[in-house]
């Protein structure tokens, strides 16, 4: 009980002097009364025992506990009064000493940073220091740098006692202008360099474990700064491949050099086997910036296309043939006549006969694209025209996916937006007949030109031959074809049931024969009317069928814009009133059809597609007069005079 008695003496006298000591900031003092304190617990009942159990041992072991968080804690409160971390500046007090602030004391003797340092590591709060300090400097300084598109210099003070680095903007009116953003990659990484250097020779002092603890935090998540630094190469890659040796020549010494001091000052040799980091991360990208280049263009070609083909798809133009001959501003012509004629006077339109029609303006943008990516394809070394060439191939390819995908009920249910699809099928069919020629000419004309070294680029005689866009023709039409085929065939149903739906009855009778004979007669005259105005192009006709079919609308009474009729309208009632009401309907049908179509077909297409709609009824209209068994005097007299009238209005 003596040797416990005394042990436990000996504790408090410790804690007594480790008090002391905390006070005046004698830390290693501290670090050895700690070490005794924890020597002389051994000594006391283990806390399973019932002595060890007891009040007094609980308390100095607790004790002992707060004494190392309260040297931590000093040791953290005095590191941060060391170490201040702002905005675009860094302030090291290499020694401390006079009046504390955050200790609210006047210290005597002063107190060196390395020994701070080195106590967070004796105190296992090395970790916990670190990581607010990369914190810090990620966001005051390596953020700030990446984000400033001013011109940033470092002003460096470095004594004995006090160091500090401070960014300064060079020219606050001078912005990084876009011929510059390649210069300006370089700039940064000396930026970068500097501050490890002053990181390594002012903060650490060149203490290799210290500096670990820092490029351990830095080089992992969430900053994973290695990463960063090869994804602001890649931002700042230039979009032309010309530029490319000037920027890679401005990065390699600036890249070198950084990575020199990552591996030297931070540790990256070391840490990279255990966070799966190359040590030579950085000048491996700069060797590899043709296929980085090559990934990127073809990224954002991409990413432009999807824009084009997933944007609106209502707006139309007038398209001549030629998309390089074509003008988006057309959109704002169509209705116009002057306009069309205008575009049919085009040299365009004689190239593979290709006759004017309105197309999406998607497409035309998309076909411009093509030759923009096209043409660099042609001025670009052999392994970036390659990766070019197949990312122009994949536009088209991002045409054929989405569009039909996105748009497929504006495609499908809306007549005129089927007819543009269709136009669009065949305006990138026939302008891809004109890229292949275009560019596989001037491909192989570059793939003939020897080399500086007198030899045939082989590369280039092999792209050459397989530079085409034929292939997407056949694709182009059956897409084109299934979805008119599948509007006609939906139309050609429609105006079936209208016709069925218009009694005619070959045995007439004579006391109904005149007034019905006389209402058939009418609507027949106005169809044949009709037929003139839907082929003939935007001429008075055209608007006064337009005002036939609406006048004889207007008649009908219940079917509202039902083509078919709406809800049933009395099928077995053969009034002359309902025949009048359902012909009229079917003609406003037939106008409003030829609305959709007319001026967005190609004309000559627009005006078969018409005519066989038209004879479409007129051939449904005859089949009960071909299939009567017997035909009265009275009702085959009627029915020679309307067909009479139906052929003078032609």
């Amino acid at each position: 009980m003596s040797g416990i008695l005394s042990t436990i003496a000996s504790v408090i006298d410790l804690m007594n002097h480790f008090e002391d000591a905390l006070i005046n900031f004698r830390f290693n003092k501290c670090l050895e009364y700690l070490s005794d304190i924890e020597e002389q617990l051994v000594l006391l009942p283990d806390e399973e025992k019932l002595l060890g159990k007891g009040k007094i041992c609980r308390s100095l072991r607790n004790e002992y506990k707060l004494q190392k968080v309260r040297i931590s804690s000093k040791v953290l409160r005095l590191l941060n009064e060391c170490i201040i971390v702002d905005h675009g500046i860094v302030k090291v007090a290499k020694t401390l000493t006079g009046y504390i602030r955050c200790e609210d004391k006047i210290i005597v003797d002063s107190i060196a940073l390395d020994d701070l340092l080195a106590l967070a590591v004796s105190c296992d709060v090395i970790e916990e220091y670190m990581d607010k300090l990369v914190e810090s400097v990620w966001v005051n300084l390596f953020t700030m740098l990446w984000k400033e598109k001013k011109t940033q210099i470092p002003n460096i003070t470095s004594t004995s006692v006090y160091a500090e680095i401070i960014f300064v903007s060079g020219n606050k009116n001078a912005l990084i202008s876009k011929d510059s953003e390649q210069a300006r990659a370089a700039d940064l990484f000396e930026l970068i360099g500097h501050v490890i250097n002053f990181l390594w020779s002012d903060v650490f002092n060149g203490n290799h474990e210290i500096s670990s603890q820092f490029g351990k935090r830095l080089f992992s998540e969430p900053y994973r700064f290695v990463a960063e630094l090869t994804e602001t190469i890649s931002l700042h890659m230039p979009k032309n491949e010309s530029e490319l040796v000037y920027f890679k020549k401005s990065l390699e010494e600036p890249c070198k050099l950084l990575q020199t001091k990552l591996v030297s000052f931070l540790g990256l040799k070391e840490l990279g086997g255990t966070l799966n980091i190359s040590a030579e991360a950085l000048t491996n990208h700069i060797d590899n910036l043709v296929s980085i280049f090559s990934y990127i263009r073809r990224r954002d070609i991409l990413k432009h296309a999807r824009e084009i083909v997933t944007g609106d798809y209502h707006n139309t133009m007038v398209a001549s043939g030629d998309v390089l001959d074509d003008e988006l501003s057309t959109a704002g012509d169509i209705g116009d006549p002057r306009a069309l004629l205008d575009q049919s006077g085009s040299m365009a339109i004689q190239k593979l006969k290709f006759d004017s029609c309105q197309v999406s303006l998607a497409s035309c943008r998309l076909l411009k694209f093509v030759h923009e990516v096209m043409l660099q394809a042609i001025h670009a070394s052999t392994d970036v025209a390659n990766v070019l060439f197949h990312s122009a191939r994949d536009c088209i390819e991002l045409f054929l996916i989405i569009v039909p995908t996105k748009f497929v009920d504006t495609i499908e249910t809306v007549p005129r937006m089927g007819a543009v699809f269709f136009n669009d099928c065949l305006y990138i069919a026939h302008n891809v007949v004109l890229i292949s020629h275009r560019y596989r000419l001037m491909m192989s004309q570059r793939a003939t030109a020897t080399t500086a070294s007198g030899s045939v680029d082989e590369k280039a005689q092999a792209l050459s031959g397989v530079v085409s866009f034929i292939d997407f023709i056949p694709r182009l039409r059956k897409i084109a074809e299934r979805v008119m085929q599948a509007h006609i065939a939906s139309q050609q149903s429609v105006l079936r049931e209208m016709v069925r739906r218009i009694k005619i009855t070959p045995d007439l009778d004579s006391q109904a024969t005149p007034k019905r004979a006389n209402i058939i007669a009418e609507s027949f005259k106005m169809a044949g009317k009709l037929k003139n105005s839907l082929l003939h192009r935007g001429t008075l006709e055209g608007r006064q069928g337009l005002s036939l079919s609406q006048s004889l609308l207007k008649k009908s009474t219940g079917s509202g814009d039902d083509p078919t009729g709406g809800e049933d309208d009395g099928e077995d009632d053969d009034s002359p009133a309902n025949n009048e009401n359902r012909a009229g309907i079917l003609l406003a049908h037939l106008e409003r059809l030829s609305t959709q179509w007319l001026g967005v077909l190609q004309e000559d297409f627009y005006g078969r597609l018409m005519g066989t709609l038209v004879e479409n009824v007129f051939q449904e209209a005859m089949k009960p007069v071909l299939a009567a068994e017997c035909i009265t005097a009275t009702a085959a007299s009627e029915i020679y005079r309307i067909f009479k009238v139906l052929q003078r209005s032609r």
